[in-house]
């Protein structure tokens, strides 16, 4: 059995909103709005999705293109077995706030 750790898993960055993608319903209990923020890290340009889930979807109204963000997340994952008993890992950047800089 895996070990479980315990950490604080708040995070939070600074950038800029490139992309608001719409609701899209994944089940009857789970819906989701993805918000892709372009930051530089390490010297490199970065397109970082957020994801907006259930209840926190009303917190993408009223942005916009262009404007700078600045989002706390929490760090997520799951994983899947799909064909062949293979393995699978999404992990996603679950937004906690959002707030206009």
């Amino acid at each position: 059995m895996a070990r479980k750790y315990r950490i604080e898993n708040r995070h939070e960055v600074d950038g800029y909103i490139v992309f608001i993608g719409n609701i899209e319903p994944i089940s009857d209990r789970f819906q989701l709005r993805r918000l892709i923020v372009g930051m530089e890290a390490e010297g490199y340009p970065q397109e970082v999705p957020f994801d907006f889930v259930n209840e926190k979807m009303r917190l993408a109204e009223g942005f916009a293109l262009g404007e700078h963000v600045h989002i706390a997340f929490a760090l997520r994952g799951r994983s899947k077995i799909i064909q062949q008993g293979k393995k699978v890992w999404y992990p996603s950047n679950e937004v906690l706030s959002i707030s206009k800089l």
